[in-house]
């Protein structure tokens, strides 16, 4: 591991970390993340099935149109962190769970975009690390496993590869995205003087009936974004797990995010209390 690396990079800059144990292995929060890619696809999905996953009355799915929820497929490849080199998958819901009851439709959506701070329901999180596996279970209660997964880039194309298990077998799904061409932002060298451009992931996992909040703080150096973009392609594999995703009636590609590098910052607390 290297939790000892040191890092000149301002985003990380005046953020106190504890120790913390993860079974046999030493974990930090909140954990750093020094050399990370991201890419991440919002699909249209059947609201009443999303509803369905909801483990509280709080957890309110998005629903920028009538029957209509949004489901993401974030893949991370973390080339650099303080649980090693490793990659994972989140599937999600979008979610209101801090504003008003009423606050879940198309304005919602909006303010999250502008704002660039948006809140999920994770419901599979399949990952290739065991002690990140370990940490995300003992401590947040996600629905993390280990799975094989590939990251290809070719023909102007990503193409992420999902397992159902860490052995390989039945494939989960494919998703294929054209590497869109980035853009460069705030290095968060301390040299430089323009503002970072940070994204806000908040998600919501239930432990011992306490709702929790999971924040992952995205420092997007270099980035593109696309907006119902083409070239997207998701095919589901044969894998019993796939059937949770067959049930969300996947449909149209809405967004399309792709961060070949950015800085990344892994907090936890009470959904309602500070970070810990």
């Amino acid at each position: 591991m290297s939790g000892e690396q040191r890092t000149t990079s301002e985003f990380f800059r005046g953020v106190e970390q504890r120790e913390i144990p993860i079974r046999q292995w030493r974990g930090y929060s909140p954990l750093f993340y020094y050399d990370a890619s991201m890419t991440a696809v919002v699909f249209t999905a059947d609201a009443a099935a999303v509803q369905a996953l909801m483990p509280t009355p709080r957890h309110r799915p998005l629903r920028p149109l009538p029957g209509t929820a949004l489901v993401a497929i974030h893949c991370f490849q973390y080339r650099a962190s303080q649980l090693g080199a490793y990659c994972e998958v989140s599937l999600s819901a979008g979610i209101s769970y801090t504003r008003d009851a009423w606050a879940h439709g198309a304005l919602h959506l909006v303010r999250s975009v502008l704002s660039e701070r948006y809140e999920a329901y994770v419901f599979q999180l399949p990952v290739d690390s065991e002690v990140a596996m370990a940490g995300g279970i003992d401590y947040l209660n996600v629905p993390k496993y280990m799975a094989r997964m590939a990251f290809q880039e070719r023909g102007g194309q990503l193409i992420v590869t999902v397992y159902g298990d860490e052995r390989g077998g039945p494939e989960l799904f494919t998703l294929a995205v054209p590497s869109l061409p980035a853009r460069a932002h705030h290095s968060a060298r301390a040299r430089d003087v323009a503002p970072l451009r940070v994204m806000e992931l908040a998600s919501y996992p239930v432990k011992g009936g306490r709702t929790l909040r999971a924040e992952l703080k995205v420092n997007l150096i270099d980035s593109a974004t696309s907006w119902l973009p083409r070239g997207v392609a998701l095919r589901l594999g044969e894998h019993g797990k796939a059937r949770q995703l067959r049930a969300l009636r996947l449909g149209h590609a809405v967004e399309l995010i792709y961060a070949p590098r950015c800085e990344m910052i892994l907090s936890m607390s009470e959904a309602d209390g500070p970070p810990r």
